[in-house]
């Protein structure tokens, strides 16, 4: 580019020249000289407008340079600021820490190696055939009361439903009540439902005291809602309800007239019917699941099913045997029984255990993240506390309980 420049500016000369010579009247050696004068001039003024163009060039080049040292200067500063202050550190008593740490960790490595080689040699050693546990028979309880002595108290008002806490451990805080049914003579003598009804009782007094229960439970949800936050009141609904097609439509219609406290609502339901159950049951259990309650698994004796479908249709704990579930784990599933609650856990399923006997028992199931129990050892069924009282005249000041 620079040549074209400077051929163009020798053509411009010699046109100048030519002008002269042939358009001013000028002899052969002045024009000559014109074209030299004019060349020259050229020359001289493009050489100035190039050593412009460089000081700019070379100022714009040390600005750069003096920016690029002002930031390697505060770098520098900011690590010399961080070399003292490491300077100033006390590393050696870190590294003793350091070192401490790395001791007490080759100990426990050590000792874990250790257990796992002995482990290693008890298990190549011949074992005993294990005990199997006693199972636990329980004596049927002789029913006490023709089917005609439950109809008729029920029509006097006699069944009520007492409240068993359901605790959650170790701080033994209420979670919720189960509401159990009991027979009260006139003398105060409260029976339990295993003792009143009778073996050949209809599916029509089942489904009547479920029915009592549920209505219950409600009336003391709304009294405690009114008040506080109230608690989850688990109200039984076996399958001798689901399967009475007026008696699930009544009670879809009293939950949608009580949404607000449907919610704190839970239907215990045995295991084994809910397994059994058929298409129209299930509808059923569906429409009641709609309102906003959910089932609560009772007597259940096998984690291995389906857990996430039974979550899915409105299952929202299982409940099993303490004494069975602590003697036989592998008798309800084949995870390590510390395993299990994190396993319902992902389907948002709770275990509760139930019939807790003794204090080792809640222990054991607080070991294995059970955090849910029931149970007379725990406390016992009453009748529902001052602000959660019936409006019906029972006297319930002095109920004694017969022993089964």
């Amino acid at each position: 580019m620079q040549r074209m420049v400077y051929i163009f500016m020798g053509v411009a000369a010699l046109a100048a020249g030519a002008t002269g010579y042939f358009g001013l009247g000028l002899t052969l050696a002045e024009a000559i000289l014109m074209v030299v004068v004019v060349g020259s001039a050229a020359v001289v003024a493009q050489e100035r407008v190039l050593r412009q163009r460089a000081e700019r060039r070379l100022e714009n080049s040390l600005e750069d340079l003096r920016n690029l040292l002002s930031t390697d200067a505060q770098a520098a500063d900011v690590l010399g600021q961080r070399v003292n202050a490491l300077a100033r550190e006390d590393a050696g008593r870190r590294l003793d820490v350091v070192e401490a740490d790395v001791s007490i960790l080759g100990t426990v490595i050590r000792q874990v190696a250790e257990a796992v080689a002995e482990i290693e040699e008890k298990q190549a050693q011949p074992q005993p055939a294990p005990m199997q546990p006693e199972p636990i028979v329980e004596e049927p309880v002789r029913p006490r009361f023709s089917t005609a002595a439950i109809r008729r108290a029920l029509e006097e008002d006699r069944i009520v439903h007492h409240l068993r806490p359901v605790m959650r451990l170790p701080q033994r805080r209420t979670y919720g009540y189960d509401l159990v049914a009991r027979l009260v003579e006139d003398d105060g003598t409260v029976h339990e439902q295993a003792v009143f009804m009778p073996e050949d009782a209809g599916a029509d007094l089942f489904r009547q005291i479920e029915a009592a229960g549920i209505l219950e439970s409600i009336t003391l949800a709304r009294r405690a809602l009114a008040t506080e936050q109230p608690p989850r009141l688990f109200a039984p609904f076996s399958c001798a309800s689901l399967t009475d097609t007026r008696t699930v439509e009544k009670t879809v219609a009293l939950l949608e007239a009580n949404r607000a406290v449907s919610r704190y609502l839970t239907l215990r339901t045995p295991f084994a019917d809910w397994i059994a159950m058929n298409s129209a049951q299930r509808a059923a259990a569906g429409q009641l699941v709609r309102t906003g309650v959910t089932f609560s698994l009772e007597q259940a004796d096998n984690l291995r099913g389906a857990i996430g479908a039974m979550a899915a249709d409105g299952v929202q704990s299982l409940r099993v045997d303490a004494n069975i579930f602590l003697a036989d784990p592998q008798h309800y599933t084949d995870f390590h029984t510390a395993d299990i609650v994190k396993y319902l856990s992902r389907f948002d399923v709770e275990l509760i255990a139930t019939d807790i006997s003794a204090e080792n028992q809640l222990l054991e199931l607080l070991e294995d993240g059970i955090a849910l129990a029931s149970g007379d050892h725990l406390s016992p069924a009453a009748p529902a506390w001052a602000q959660f009282l019936s409006d019906r005249p029972q006297a319930t000041q002095r109920l004694r309980r017969v022993e089964t």
